[in-house]
Parts: structure tokens; sequence; C-alpha cells
């Protein structure tokens, strides 16, 4: 769900139950954001295409400032960086794979995830893991949909149980220039050798909560203000 205000006197909620894939979602979604901001779409062309649900809720008029969140890895970025990078200083790939699995299907929690994937990396440098970097795509109309909301004063922002080394070295690569929030490489040197040890910290994480890596609704809280009328 998306909570979007308009320039007009309504505020609008949205349950999207679109299909597109992640390649190409940028653009519909850019022009959704700009009807329920800018009023200047019809609003049943985007219902039917993008098969969003709404209701409007009447509100003084005012000007709002949206703070809009995004995930990372395979919606920002077309592969799961984690898993296509990353994964390359892994050699056990059936471990490596089975703890995506019990990821996705709930037997571990994200933090336990995490750092038993980096138990697993091997040989790991930052030059090597930079190159590997440089291989990653984001979406291509993403850009276009940063500087559309940042010129009428909206802001962006990544919110990804990601780690925020790669994150940021793949956007900067792309000329996206936009905070990230996500969880934090740090790096032990290997006596002896060249390589890194990786492992994880969460700085972003709910004290009060021992399984996520990332509080994204804390983040969502802490970075919308309500006296200065924004809305995430």
């Amino acid at each position: 769900s998306v909570l979007i205000s308009s320039s007009g006197n309504s505020l609008i909620i949205l349950s999207s139950s679109s299909s597109h894939t992640t390649s190409g979602l940028w653009k519909p979604l850019t022009g959704c954001l700009e009807l329920l901001c800018r009023s200047r779409v019809s609003p049943q062309s985007w219902k039917q295409d993008l098969k969003i649900k709404y209701k409007r809720v009447d509100l003084p008029k005012k000007e709002y400032k949206l703070k809009i969140f995004c995930d990372f890895d395979g919606t920002v970025a077309l592969n799961d960086v984690w898993v296509t990078a990353i994964g390359k200083f892994v050699s056990d790939k059936e471990s490596f794979n089975k703890l995506s699995d019990d990821y996705c299907s709930l037997v571990m929690n994200g933090k336990e995830c995490n750092k038993r994937s980096l138990e697993l990396v091997e040989n790991f440098t930052l030059e090597e893991s930079n190159r590997h970097l440089d291989e990653e795509k984001i979406d291509p109309h993403f850009r276009d949909f940063v500087e559309y909301f940042r010129s009428n004063g909206d802001e962006v922002f990544i919110v990804s149980g990601g780690l925020e080394y790669y994150i940021d070295y793949v956007l900067k690569k792309e000329g996206v220039d936009i905070k990230s929030f996500g969880t934090k490489l740090v790096t032990t040197a290997i006596e002896g050798t060249k390589y890194l040890k990786p492992d994880v910290e969460f700085p972003h994480a709910d004290e009060n909560c021992k399984k996520c890596e990332i509080s994204k609704r804390n983040i969502l809280i802490n970075n919308t203000n309500d006296l200065y009328d924004e809305v995430s």
C-alpha cells in the first residue's frame, strides 16, 4: 500500500494488484503518482491499467511533500544483488541456495540468513566484489522516476535488507544519488592473506525485534514529519 496526497483537497490510499514485472514498472508508477499528486491524468485510466483500488478522504487544501521508499534487490536492481554478486564468492551453492529457500519459507529469519550467507563467502576482496557489482544494472526508468519527483520537491529513498555497501555502489555507478537504508558490511582481514572475512551489522533493526534485519516501518516513521506536511 502507498499513502499519497494530491495537490487538491483529498488524500489517496492505494492498493495495487498489478502483475507488472520489475522492468518497466517505474514508468507507469511515476504516472500513477503524478495522477495522485498533481491531478494531470485521468484516474480511471490508471485504475484500469494497474488495477488500483482507491478511496478519497476529504482534507483541507494543503501541499504535501512525498517521501517515497523503494526496495532495492529485484526491484530497483534488476537482479537480487545479494545472490548474484555476493554469491560469486560462495562455492557451496547448495548450502547458499538452501539459506535463501529457508528464508523465503520463514524457516529462518532475516538476520540469521544474512549472517550465515556471509559465513559461506570465500576469498573476498572489495576490489573483486566491485568488479562483480560493475555488472549489475538498475531498472532503466528508475533514474527518470527519481528525477521527476525530485524536480517537484519530493524525495526518494532506498530501504532494503541488503548491504548499503553494494546498494550505494550500484546506484552511484548508475548515476543515481539518493539516500539508502540497509545493513552494514563489516570486514576483518584474514591474517597472512589478501582476503577479508565479511560480516554484517544491523543499524536499522528494531531493538525489540530479534528477527528482522531492518525495520522498514521505523525508517518510514522516523523520516516522515507530519509537522512539515510530509507523507510517505
